[in-house]
């Protein structure tokens, strides 16, 4: 699913670094449109 570095650590934070990134965008969409 993901492009791997060959190094399982980096792969396991790149992952987590992902889904960081795609719940705080979930996040911050969600506040904007409950405050409209």
């Amino acid at each position: 699913m993901f492009p791997t570095t060959g190094s399982a650590t980096w792969d396991t934070v790149l992952e987590i670094g992902i889904a960081l990134c795609m719940l705080v965008s979930l996040v911050l969409l969600w506040r904007g449109m409950r405050g409209r």
